[in-house]
């Protein structure tokens, strides 16, 4: 694991040339076909020469909760090793890793189509905030404890409650990985060489055709910026310029700081998370040495 744009793609195909893995992504971004430029996919000659499972899975018209992942890579994890391969789960969706690592309540409620749907409706219409507000005067005993800029938490914090009259704290974690595990995490030693990365990935991916690959979503007619595939980083940015609300100057400003708030988030997980073993962006050789060994033993 990793904050956004240190390398993990680079680091997975090295290790993949070397080792007998099968790379699983751990990446809420990489689900959604389409979502290509802005989410730094690996390009197809990439995923041709080393296959990515849980890449492109997802109309991003569809919602892909925490649940459907943790189903979606234990599936893959029990495959690789019926091909007698190592699974690799690499990504930065934080979340992710903690389900997949601690487990999920079998009695939390799945997601909701309708209700989502109407949630998105308030949201498109009075904001996230307002629409949390709207909803704890109705229900006095809703409490969500995220972040309210993490707007997929927020909303799926709120249908939990409309479902269960019970909030989403209420529901317990349990243990589910039964395989030996070794955690490793780029935690970058110097945060400014990150934020340059950061920085110039932008503007590549601009170069890249940022603007056309948000264009043809923003004009397929079923999308809408309170869709999560439009809430990414980057796209959601490129939708409000697109809908004229903000200057092209604004989009990579806005684009740009939304990247680097979200990288710092990353790392304070990182920092937070037991028995990781942390490496800087120049230590590739350090982790294939600490995988092999692992793998081995």
């Amino acid at each position: 694991m990793g904050p956004t744009a240190c390398g993990k793609t680079e680091l997975a195909i090295h290790l993949n040339q070397i080792l007998p893995i099968q790379i699983i992504s751990v990446d809420s971004c990489l689900i959604y076909k389409g979502l290509d430029i802005g989410t730094s996919k690996p390009t197809p000659d990439q995923l041709h020469n080393y296959s990515h499972r849980l890449i492109d899975i997802v109309d991003p018209s569809n919602y892909y909760s925490v649940s459907n992942f943790l189903r979606d890579a234990t599936l893959e994890i029990k495959n690789s090793i019926l091909l007698k391969k190592t699974p690799l789960l690499i990504g930065g969706t934080m979340l992710y890793f903690h389900a997949l690592l601690r487990g999920l309540d079998p009695s939390l409620p799945r997601s909701n189509l309708e209700i989502r749907k109407i949630l998105r409706n308030f949201v498109k219409r009075f904001g996230l905030q307002k629409t949390l507000s709207i909803f704890r005067k109705i229900h006095p005993k809703l409490k969500i404890s995220s972040n309210l800029n993490d707007f997929q938490r927020t909303l799926r914090a709120i249908e939990v409650f409309l479902i269960s009259n019970k909030n989403i704290e209420d529901f317990n974690n349990y243990e589910r990985l039964l395989y030996p595990v070794l955690k490793i995490a780029i935690l970058p030693k110097n945060r400014i060489d990150l934020y340059c990365r950061i920085r110039d990935r932008f503007f590549k991916m601009l170069k890249s055709g940022l603007e056309e690959e948000v264009n043809l979503l923003y004009h397929r007619g079923d999308l809408n910026d309170s869709f999560p595939s439009i809430r990414s980083i980057g796209y959601r940015q490129m939708w409000s310029y697109l809908s004229g609300k903000i200057s092209y100057e604004s989009m990579i400003f806005e684009s740009i700081k939304a990247t680097k708030r979200f990288a710092k988030k990353q790392m304070t997980w990182i920092k937070n998370w037991k028995d990781l073993h942390l490496f800087d962006f120049n230590e590739q050789n350090k982790i294939l040495e600490k995988v092999a060994c692992f793998i081995d033993s």
